[in-house]
C-alpha cells in the first residue's frame, strides 16, 4: 500500500525482514538506547556491554589523575631518560635503557666488590682491590687520617716502616728510629733515642754539641786538670804572678820555663779554682796568655778576669773563662794579680777543654 500524508500505526507492528529508513535525521542516542543505524541507514542493535556504557576513562599517576570523559579517550605514554615507552600494537612497553658513561641508566653491580640488599648497595669488605683496581692519585682531601698523603702536612700515629728514601722534614716523637742518614746539608734532628725498650737507655740532646745519656752529660770534647801549689812571696800588687808547672815558687817573669805549657791540641780554659790560705784581696785578677811558636816572652793577657774576691782565706773561688781559647802547639799560662799585699801560700787548679 502507498499513503499520502501523515500515518499513525496504532497497532504493534512486526517487521520480519529489515527495516529501512529513508532521510532520518541525525542525533544523539538517548542513554541506554540500544539501537543505531549502519552506514546503509539500516537499523541495527548497537554492540553495548552488559554492564552499561563507558562514560570515564583515567589514568591515575604520582603527580595526579588524567582523566577524559566525552569523546575520544586519547592519551600519550612518555618516559624520561633513561626510562622508554613504546608499543607493539595493543601491548605498551615501559623500560629503563642501560647506563652509559655519559647517560643514566640501570647499572649492575660485581658481585666480587658489592652486596645488595632491599635495594640498598655496599661494598664488600675487602671488596676493592687498591693495587688491581684502583689508579690514578687520590686528592689529598679525600684520604683519611691514617693514608698517608704525597703532600700536605700530617700526623702519624702508630708504627710507620719507609722502605724508601724520604725527602722533606719529619717532625714529632718516635719509640724507634733506625738507619737515619743526615743530608749534606741538614743534620737528623732528633731530640731524644732511646736504646730498646722505652725504659731503658736514653741519648738526648740537651744543648748545641752537648749530649746527655740518662740526662748524665756526655763530653765530645777533652776535659784536664792541672794543680799548681805555690807562695806568693810579694807584697805587690800590680805584678802578675805566673802559676808555676811542677814548682813551688811563681814568677814574675814572662818568659820563665816553669811557668808555661804547651797545648797538645786546640782547646780553651773552662774555669779556674784558687784558695788562698790568706787573704789577698777584694779586686784580684786572673790573666791568660799564649804565644805562638818563634815567640819567647808573653806579652798583653788574651783574657783577663777582674774583680775577684780572694780576701776570705781558706776560701776556694771559681773563675770562669769566656774567649781564652788556644791552638795546637800554643805556650800558654795564667798569671795572678793580687790586690792586697799580704802574702799567701795558693793552692789552685786549671781545667782546660781539649778538642781531640
Amino acid at each position: 500500500m502507498k499513503f499520502i500524508g501523515q500515518y499513525i500505526q496504532d497497532f504493534i507492528a512486526r517487521f520480519r525482514s529489515d527495516v529501512y529508513l529513508e532521510e532520518v535525521s541525525t542525533g544523539t542516542i538517548a542513554s541506554g538506547g540500544n539501537l543505531g543505524l549502519d552506514s546503509n541507514n539500516k537499523i541495527v542493535k548497537a554492540n553495548v556491554p552488559e554492564d552499561g556504557d563507558i562514560n570515564r576513562v583515567q589514568f591515575t599517576t604520582s603527580s595526579g589523575n588524567a582523566t577524559v570523559s566525552s569523546g575520544n579517550a586519547d592519551f600519550t605514554l612518555s618516559g624520561t631518560s633513561p626510562i622508554g615507552v613504546s608499543n607493539s600494537g595493543t601491548t605498551i612497553t615501559i623500560a629503563a635503557n642501560d647506563s652509559t658513561t655519559s647517560s643514566k641508566g640501570i647499572a649492575s653491580f660485581s658481585s666480587d666488590n658489592f652486596a645488595v640488599s632491599s635495594g640498598a648497595v655496599t661494598i664488600k669488605s675487602g671488596g676493592v682491590d687498591l693495587t688491581a683496581e684502583v689508579t690514578g692519585v687520590l686528592p689529598s682531601a679525600n684520604l683519611d687520617a691514617d693514608t698517608a698523603h704525597l703532600s700536605t702536612t700530617q700526623t702519624f700515629t702508630g708504627a710507620k716502616t719507609f722502605d724508601e728514601t724520604i725527602s722533606g722534614s719529619i717532625d714529632g716523637n718516635a719509640a724507634t728510629a733506625t738507619n737515619l742518614t743526615a743530608s749534606t746539608s741538614t743534620a737528623v734532628g732528633l731530640g731524644t733515642i732511646e736504646l730498646g725498650h722505652a725504659t731503658d737507655t736514653t741519648i738526648a740532646r740537651s744543648a748545641g754539641g752537648k749530649v746527655t745519656i740518662e740526662s748524665a752529660p756526655i763530653q765530645t770534647t777533652q776535659m784536664s786538670m792541672t794543680h799548681h801549689h805555690f807562695f806568693m812571696n810579694s807584697s805587690s800588687t800590680t805584678v802578675d804572678f805566673f802559676f808555676p808547672y811542677n814548682n813551688l815558687n811563681e814568677a814574675s817573669s814572662t818568659s820563665q820555663y816553669y811557668t808555661r805549657t804547651i797545648a797538645p791540641y786546640a782547646g780553651k780554659i773552662v774555669k779556674v779554682i784558687i784558695r788562698p790560705v790568706t787573704a789577698i784581696g777584694t779586686a784580684c785578677k786572673l790573666q791568660f796568655h799564649k804565644i805562638a811558636d818563634t815567640t819567647a816572652t808573653f806579652g798583653t793577657a788574651t783574657e783577663e778576669v777582674t774583680s775577684i774576691n780572694l780576701n776570705t782565706a781558706q776560701t776556694s773561688v771559681s773563675t770562669a773563662f769566656s774567649s781564652a781559647t788556644f791552638d795546637a802547639g800554643d805556650v800558654i799560662g795564667v798569671s795572678l794579680i793580687k790586690s792586697a799585699s799580704g802574702t799567701s801560700n795558693i793552692q789552685a787548679v786549671i781545667v782546660w777543654e781539649y778538642t781531640v
